[in-house]
């Protein structure tokens, strides 16, 4: 049910006659439901107002930080179900809604303005006292400053419809609640200016600030972390995993240094489908192979009686053009 004020023309208790019909005061209320914006192109809220204990319904309009044509702000209120509600009228602690402080535009009650929220009773306080810092949550999504300076940004999770949309049952109203299958992804700064990407189950991505250094950039998933080195340091990357590495490219692949080093506490394997080639300032490793076989081929030995026929004439030397054609077939 929609429940709109018809007019201003509540008298205010104590005020002289000139003024009774004038209330500038503000007061406390409950945002209740969230009226299609119509013809004034403005969302609108019905609030339930406190007003000498009673609930009355205001239509009320959000106050928001800017109010130009380019520099704004919008956000919505939640409202609540009271249809099948058992909830005290004056209770707000047994109401979902949003509570917020109201005042009446030149003191007409039918034109109200949401100045802003106050903490709601069922939430108790989560900064401690003379702490300068800050917190917020919206829609599931929480942000938090320490009073050290540091930043995050964390995903909670948004309550089940069925928890937020239902009516009051004149129980205290429950806290936000995490989604255990959702929450946790963060981002922020730590107090000494780092930035840092996280899913709060080990996997994370920190970008160190060092004014000497420059800086790293860490990439850490489970027991595997990626350290890149950066500013004036010398470049390194750093790989480390107590796990399997696996390189894999569609098309080509190129790893290149002024100095290279492999090694392997057990077996080192290179599969190469189609051809191999191993090259230094010498040449290339399999094609002297090849040419060391031939030329070992026609070798000469001098036995004590005078020369002998070439290697390459002996019965078994076939099996070494084998060998050689295998050789052959790695170089593609």
């Amino acid at each position: 049910m929609t429940f709109i004020i018809p007019g201003s023309d509540r008298p205010v208790q104590g005020r002289s006659r000139a003024t009774r019909m004038v209330d500038s005061s503000i007061h406390m209320g409950i945002v209740h439901e969230e009226l299609p914006s119509g013809n004034t192109g403005e969302t609108l809220y019905v609030v339930m107002v406190t007003i000498n204990g009673q609930d009355v319904p205001i239509t009320c309009t959000r106050m928001s930080r800017f109010g130009g044509a380019h520099n704004y702000e919008e956000y919505s209120l939640r409202g609540y179900n009271d249809s099948q509600g058992t909830g005290s009228n004056t209770n707000f602690s047994q109401r979902p809604g949003d509570t917020v402080i109201v005042a009446f535009l030149d003191g007409v009650a039918k034109q109200g303005v949401i100045l802003g929220g106050i903490r709601h009773p069922s939430r108790p306080q989560s900064l401690e006292d003379g702490s300068p810092a800050y917190k917020h949550r919206f829609n599931g999504i929480e942000k938090e400053i320490t009073s050290d300076g540091a930043m995050t940004y964390t995903y909670k999770g948004i309550m089940p419809a069925e928890q937020l949309d239902s009516p009051p049952t004149g129980k205290l109203i429950l806290g936000p609640e995490d989604d255990p299958d959702k929450a946790g992804s963060t981002f922020g700064f730590d107090a000494d200016g780092n930035f840092n990407i996280g899913d709060g189950d080990r996997q994370a991505i920190v970008m160190t600030r060092d004014s000497a250094q420059g800086g790293n950039l860490v990439v850490t998933s489970g027991t595997t972390v990626i350290t890149i080195a950066g500013g004036d340091k010398t470049q390194t990357v750093d790989i480390s995993t107590k796990g399997n590495i696996n390189l894999e490219a569609a098309k080509d692949a190129t790893v290149a240094g002024s100095s290279m080093e492999l090694s392997s506490e057990t077996t080192f394997a290179i599969d190469a489908k189609t051809g191999l080639s191993i090259t230094s300032a010498g040449g290339e490793l399999l094609d002297l192979i090849t040419t060391l076989i031939d030329e070992l081929g026609t070798l000469i030995v001098t036995s004590p009686t005078g020369p002998c026929s070439p290697i390459m004439a002996a019965p078994t030397w076939t099996k070494v053009l084998l060998i050689q054609t295998k050789i052959k077939l790695m170089m593609g």
